[in-house]
């Protein structure tokens, strides 16, 4: 397999063997060094689009793509540099309100985010036969095409959604004093990523992620205690001490879990 070639030597020697030194030979070997015959003048290129869409107060979606041929490279970079593989990558995202589905009185807040991303990765060359070009391979093998051209392929996969600080807000009249279990003192978050990839090495790696949360956040509305307010009034040089004020107890509770 020509990929694998580091380095190439040629040796030259008598093959008499009667090592007959009556019948001497005079031979003059010449090698020329390999040398760069040609320049390859293909060049690559590469593009860039992106999209955002906004969906009044409801949410908004986001879709990106981005392609680069094979042989795309800076100016500045060296032969040896350029892409020896064609990227098509793409990429969607949203935020959606989902509460505003719901009747405004119901007090439901519903972030809602989804992603979906894409690379794929094709080389110039089969990663299995290094001296031999893809396309050309997939050509003289017409009825194995799908097959060859995937399991050269390198594919990363990346998906999820998520539920961010669900919760209830207080509507209608509010409590003079809010109790603890009330189901607006709490929130919730629900998270699933997942993460896949194959190469021409790798049939398949797989990652997934689960992430849950409870937040719960209490105020007793506990107005603070001002012991100097009627001893002292309307004196700008003392109005510190009548502002002086403390809270007998603590004035929120809270706890999160992950």
């Amino acid at each position: 397999n020509l990929g694998y070639v580091k380095g190439i030597m040629i040796g030259v020697r008598n093959n008499d063997k009667d090592n007959n030194l009556n019948n001497l030979h005079c031979v003059e070997v010449w090698l020329n060094e390999l040398r760069l015959n040609g320049f390859n003048e293909k060049g690559g290129y590469a593009a860039q689009a992106r999209m955002d869409i906004k969906l009044a107060d409801f949410g908004n979606v986001s879709m990106a793509g981005n392609y680069s041929s094979i042989g795309w490279g800076g100016i500045e970079e060296k032969l040896a540099k350029r892409q020896r593989e064609e990227i098509i990558q793409y990429d969607v995202s949203g935020n959606f309100e989902l509460g505003k589905l719901l009747p405004e009185k119901s007090g439901l807040k519903l972030p809602f985010y989804a992603q979906y991303s894409n690379i794929t990765k094709n080389p110039e060359y089969d990663p299995y036969d290094l001296d031999i070009k893809l396309k050309d391979k997939v050509r003289d093998n017409p009825d194995e095409a799908e097959q060859i051209k995937e399991m050269a392929q390198d594919v990363t996969i990346v998906r999820g959604y998520n539920f961010t600080n669900v919760r209830k807000e207080r509507k209608g009249k509010p409590r003079k004093v809010p109790l603890p279990w009330n189901i607006e003192n709490f929130s919730l978050t629900y998270a699933y990523n997942q993460l896949k990839n194959r190469t021409p090495f790798i049939e398949n790696a797989e990652q997934n992620q689960y992430k849950g949360a409870l937040d719960w956040q209490y105020a007793t509305g506990m107005k603070p205690l001002k012991p100097f307010k009627k001893l002292i009034k309307k004196d700008k040089y003392l109005k510190f001490i009548s502002d002086f004020n403390f809270n007998p107890l603590p004035e929120t509770y809270g706890f999160s879990t992950n």
